[in-house]
């Protein structure tokens, strides 16, 4: 599976008019995703119009599109707005799936999912045997992303696997123009976020690190990584292109040997974390260099796992899931 520029928990959304129905998908989802129930289509319309306030971290990244030419896309990305989605204390009510019942009165589902086409989110859609075909027609078409038959077998387990499909499918749609502008930058292409080697090493450090959020933080690829009481780890990676021109500045700037011959021996890895670190002289960075290990892929490349660095006095606070999660019940 290819890397999203980020991802983080989502809230799901139902509307079914059985409320029996509404409350028992509720009740069963609630260990999987935040759910928002309706028990009528106009409720959730009247929602979706006035209280739902959410917007796509892309309408933060990405600056000013604009055409070029019909093949090609001139954009302008602000990597820093990816990585400071953390800092969102609302994030996690962000609706990624929505699942509506098909046969509902006044508007049924084919309907409200065509008046809410604007939103980006995913659709499912519960149907019957006797709109099976209708369905089909539905999803051939775009207006929703997946159907499910209610006499399903093991509907639940069906619904589970399709919700989060769909979650993680929701990341990577937004992702799609950002990342191949980063992966075929003329000057800079950031390789690494669609070799296979740095795909392994990511998704088996997600695993280590029982993240359930990740965030790229610069054009290089490396990653944030927050598990849901917001313990933060960084992914910090560099070819050796990127590793040298750092080594240079650090000699130019005429920094210590103990900051300057690990560097250019690729055995530290400089990681500088906060905008104001930026700004500090290379003959100070022995605190920010770190152990580098090499991952050999389409090119070498040279990673650290690094520990949370402390939090400034400017810094937001990163709210977790978990807090969410407890503020909810």
């Amino acid at each position: 599976m290819d890397i999203a520029c980020c991802y983080y928990p989502t809230t799901v959304a139902i509307v079914d008019d059985d409320k029996r129905m509404l409350e028992a998908l509720a009740l069963q989802l609630a260990n999987t995703a935040p759910c928002l129930t309706f028990h009528a289509p106009q409720q959730a319309l009247l929602f979706f119009k006035q209280n739902y306030h959410a917007t796509p971290f892309t309408q933060r990244v990405l600056l000013q599109p604009e055409e070029d030419k019909a093949e090609h896309r001139l954009i302008d990305i602000d990597l820093r707005a990816i990585h400071k989605q953390a800092y969102n204390p609302n994030r996690f009510a962000e609706v990624s799936v929505l699942i509506v019942d098909y046969d509902m009165p006044e508007i049924n589902g084919f309907e409200l999912c065509q008046r809410l086409k604007q939103h980006p989110f995913k659709k499912i859609m519960l149907t019957g045997e006797a709109t099976y075909d209708l369905a089909v027609n539905l999803f051939n078409a775009g207006i929703i992303d997946k159907f499910i038959v209610k006499n399903t077998p093991h509907l639940l387990a069906t619904l589970l696997d399709a919700i989060h499909e769909l979650q993680q499918q929701y990341f990577h749609d937004l992702s799609t123009l950002i990342l191949a502008s980063l992966t075929h930058h003329p000057h800079h292409p950031a390789a690494c976020l669609d070799d296979p080697a740095f795909i392994t090493l990511f998704y088996h450090t997600k695993q280590q690190l029982n993240a359930v959020e990740y965030y790229l933080m610069d054009g290089f690829g490396s990653y944030l990584f927050l598990n849901a009481k917001a313990q933060a780890r960084c992914l910090v990676i560099k070819n050796t292109e990127d590793m040298h021109a750092w080594y240079e500045t650090a000699r130019y700037a005429q920094a210590p040997e103990a900051i300057t011959k690990p560097m250019q021996q690729r055995e530290k890895i400089l990681y500088l974390h906060f905008d104001e670190d930026y700004q500090l002289n290379p003959r100070k960075w022995l605190p920010y260099l770190h152990s580098a290990h090499q991952l050999h892929g389409r090119e070498d490349y040279f990673y650290a796992l690094v520990p949370s660095p402390q939090h400034p006095p400017s810094a937001p606070i990163i709210r977790s899931y978990q807090d969410y999660l407890d503020g909810l019940s």
